[in-house]
């Protein structure tokens, strides 16, 4: 009750959510940190990022890591990690992540290893192949502009963004977020996470 009364009572970004965000009251990395975030996270895709960001202007020890994922909320911590519903990534991605995680807390906890880790570690949906960088994003990268093109596709020409798409939002019909029966999110037994929305 105290968190929803919250929400309702400071439903944008305010001073009051402002005061509470990891970014005002953590100034630098004080100690190693590995910010982990999935592409496909319901609750929070942005917030690792924003952090990691964050940390990487003040970031003089080398300390700062990222790594993104093509999770769900959490699909990182157990299980392949290898799909998301019927999408396959031919990489078993949760296994990869906890290798990964278990060298780096080696390291950084015990003084395990060599400590040679890259600055970003990131799943490359498409071509499903894990890429590591020394920088994030790294220099190379190009930001470029998506527009919405004819017959309900995309494009990086402008000229042709004339078109629109739209949709009808029907409270009375939404789109399922969850397949009956509705089990409890975490509940013992609950197969929120497996099931098949089509």
């Amino acid at each position: 009750m105290p968190t929803w009364n919250e929400f309702t009572q400071h439903p944008n970004y305010d001073t009051f959510w402002q005061k509470r965000s990891a970014i005002g009251y953590v100034s630098y990395p004080q100690t190693a940190m590995l910010h982990v975030g999935g592409y496909f996270d319901q609750e929070d895709m942005n917030g690792p990022q924003l952090m990691y960001w964050h940390m990487e202007k003040k970031d003089s020890f080398n300390r700062n890591y990222i790594v993104l994922g093509p999770w769900r909320h959490g699909q990182w911590f157990n299980g392949k990690g290898d799909s998301l519903g019927k999408i396959s990534f031919e990489n078993k991605t949760g296994e990869y992540f906890r290798d990964l995680q278990k060298k780096w807390f080696d390291f950084w906890l015990k003084g395990i290893g060599d400590g040679k880790f890259d600055e970003a570690y990131c799943f490359q949906t498409g071509s499903n192949v894990w890429k590591s960088y020394s920088a994030w994003p790294p220099g190379e990268a190009v930001t470029k502009k998506l527009y919405v093109s004819p017959g309900n596709k995309c494009s990086f020409d402008k000229s042709i963004s004339t078109a629109y798409t739209s949709y009808i939002s029907d409270p009375a019909h939404p789109v399922p977020y969850r397949m009956p029966p509705i089990e409890a999110t975490y509940g013992r037994g609950s197969r929120w996470y497996y099931q098949d929305p089509t």
